[in-house]
């Protein structure tokens, strides 16, 4: 897949760039600073826990131009692979202690206060890892994924922050996945669970990635912005979302 050239649709072109004091990741930020706009924080990891995010890049850019950081594991490559080096939860890892540390200011003023670990497929296990147990992450989001082993179906309760689901239908190779964790979650945290009948690899070649992206920038906005207008797109048989044919569940989230 050739990642768009385009800018994202949100009031902030974003571009994606490498930074010298984080190896092995790619951002994706506003390409000018926003003045006056904290910009919080997403870690995400990619589908076949590839070291290359270009396949992710629509959905990635589309978030960054509404005001985020974006730190994906691995730099750009002339073509995605699956069968290159694998990118690992200390890469993630990494790209928290690496925004903590105050080095990504040139990209805008930071909102360490409000970071999100999230990922497609074996991504989406790696954001498991790597907000567990670390109270700098404040939600995670799994998309298209969920535990293969059922040895660790247990820890799930232990996961302290908020856990959502953006799956891709019964289609989904992921789906059952996902599904038995939304019920093995801790029960008491608000959650959503989205499904669009996509198959796994969602929307994500779509400009902007398409449905898939919408529906993230709307998630982050109202749990990282207060945005109310954004959260009722989640909730309600009339929601914006479900009239685009999202099927959703929430607990103590609307």
């Amino acid at each position: 897949m050739t990642e768009q050239t385009t800018p994202g649709s949100g009031k902030y072109p974003s571009a994606k760039s490498q930074d010298p004091t984080l190896d092995d990741h790619t951002i994706y930020a506003p390409a000018t600073p926003p003045a006056g706009v904290k910009l919080p924080v997403l870690i995400w990891g990619n589908g076949g826990c590839a070291n290359d995010p270009t396949q992710f890049g629509n959905l990635l850019k589309e978030i960054a131009s509404h005001g985020y950081l974006v730190l994906a594991n691995g730099a750009p490559a002339k073509g995605f692979s699956l069968f290159g080096k694998q990118s690992s939860i200390k890469q993630m890892t990494a790209g928290i202690d690496w925004v903590l540390a105050g080095k990504g200011s040139k990209y805008g003023d930071i909102d360490t206060a409000h970071i999100a670990t999230a990922g497609q497929s074996c991504g989406g296990l790696q954001a498991y890892s790597t907000a567990y147990h670390d109270d700098r992450v404040k939600q995670i989001m799994i998309f298209n994924s969920g535990l293969l082993d059922d040895g660790k179906v247990p820890l799930l309760a232990e996961i302290k922050v908020p856990v959502s689901y953006f799956l891709g239908g019964p289609k989904d190779i992921a789906y059952s996945n996902g599904e038995a964790d939304w019920k093995d979650i801790n029960q008491k945290l608000p959650s959503l669970k989205l499904n669009l009948d996509t198959g796994h690899m969602g929307t994500y070649s779509a400009k902007d990635g398409g449905k898939f992206g919408v529906a993230a920038v709307k998630f982050l906005d109202a749990v990282f912005k207060g945005d109310a207008t954004a959260k009722a797109a989640f909730c309600g048989p009339d929601a914006a979302l479900v009239k685009e044919h999202w099927k959703i569940d929430q607990r103590n989230w609307c």
